[in-house]
């Protein structure tokens, strides 16, 4: 009786398909976009956390410099007060005040592009020298390694108790009323060394970040 040999088992083909392999290439840069959208939302918002917690504390020690100006009765002459188009944020007022440069603030106020540059604290007087015009802007640093401004405005009111003229609210050795301050901060402005103007916003919209205080005490 002649032998019948085994019967061999074929084995299916090992590994995957061309169309497996397209897939998962598919899937896998899906994957990969999505994290990487996600990984630019995140840092972008964190840039602009960052930002304004500079603005913020750029803010206010520029409202304490400033306050001390009224304090000691210097920025009551030497600044501009003509200062005009602040369309932001809204309700506020458009025409605000801005520091001249030269007379007693020539330490601290740049007239120059160049010389603004070179000072991490100084600020520089756009379009605002030795005269007010509506045109004049202050401007700061608020992250100078990336270039990065910001314009600075204030109002000042006189505060006065109507109901009791012996109590009015005075700045001391100066005998001017106090004065209610309201300091603004936009931002962010990308500083280049042309033109009159040399900010170019960063976003579609400016963002501010503001503070009020008030110099003087009861007399």
């Amino acid at each position: 009786m002649p032998l019948i040999p085994p019967t061999r088992r074929i084995r299916a083909p090992q590994g995957f398909t061309l169309l497996e392999v397209m897939i998962g290439m598919v899937l896998s840069a899906i994957l990969v976009l999505g994290v990487s959208g996600l990984w630019a939302a995140v840092g972008d918002q964190f840039f602009r956390v960052t930002l304004r917690q500079k603005a913020v504390l750029n803010l206010h020690g520029q409202t304490e410099r400033i306050a001390a100006m009224y304090r000691h009765g210097a920025a009551l002459t030497n600044f501009n007060s003509a200062s005009t188009g602040y369309t932001y944020p809204s309700g506020a007022p458009a025409n605000r005040n801005v520091l001249l440069s030269g007379g007693d603030y020539s330490s601290l106020v740049k007239a120059t592009l160049t010389v603004f540059e070179d000072d991490l604290g100084g600020i520089y007087a756009s379009n605002s020298t030795a005269t007010a015009n509506s045109a004049g802007r202050n401007v700061v640093w608020l992250d100078k390694e990336r270039r990065i401004t910001a314009r600075l405005s204030w109002t000042a009111e006189n505060v006065t108790n109507a109901t009791n003229t012996t109590g009015n609210c005075l700045i001391a050795n100066t005998g001017a009323k106090c004065q209610l301050i309201a300091v603004y901060l936009d931002y962010p402005y990308r500083f280049t060394s042309g033109g009159a103007d040399p900010l170019v916003p960063m976003w579609d919209q400016a963002e501010t970040v503001s503070v009020q205080t008030i110099v003087g005490q009861w007399k």
